[in-house]
């Protein structure tokens, strides 16, 4: 068990039915994947995933990263699906304070709106430095047996995050293929 911190709430999660996520931010997705359809193709497959944890594993922790794009996906569907499963959690690891002010206006209202509705909120570290985002996904899969990622194979984060995750013998989901 892991004690995940809100302000002065804490909470114990079961490691074991944890699942962590890693994906591309909107510009690398725009940019790698000209087609139209991907982010609704993405949603399918988060969705499909998702229900088959929640229903074969019994997970019903989640943790997300809350960069736009792939995380902010995440989110936002998580959060929906709390209306027809009430017993899901979804924790957000912020990597640092204002790690949304470069985002689209859209994409910081959504990223606003997890984090006022999420279960949890965990802030790695109040300012940015280096290891920042590497840190978040370090504490993200710290905590998880699963991953749950979009990769292709492009380098930065979720590449880290991937390899990291095998030598942790994290079960890795890539929705991807």
């Amino acid at each position: 068990m892991v004690l995940i911190q809100q302000t002065s709430s804490t909470v114990e999660i079961n490691k074991n039915k944890t699942v962590a996520f890693s994906g591309y931010r909107t510009s690398k997705i725009e940019r790698t994947f000209k087609n139209s359809g991907i982010f609704h193709k993405i949603v399918i497959e988060i969705h499909k995933v998702i229900y088959n944890l929640y229903r074969q594993e019994e997970c019903t922790t989640f943790i997300v990263g809350a960069s736009d794009g792939f995380d902010l996906i995440v989110a936002e569907f998580i959060l929906l699906a709390k209306e027809f499963f009430p017993d899901i959690m979804l924790v957000v690891a912020v990597p640092f304070i204002d790690q949304e002010k470069n985002y689209s206006q859209y994409d910081q209202e959504v990223y606003h709106w997890v984090l006022k509705n999420a279960d949890y909120v965990h802030l790695v570290s109040k300012e940015y430095h280096d290891r920042a985002f590497l840190d978040r996904n370090d504490y993200m899969l710290n905590n998880s047996s699963h991953l749950i990622c979009y990769y292709n194979g492009v380098r930065g984060g979720t590449m880290y995050t991937v390899n990291r995750a095998k030598k942790q013998n994290v079960n890795i989901i890539n929705i991807y293929n």
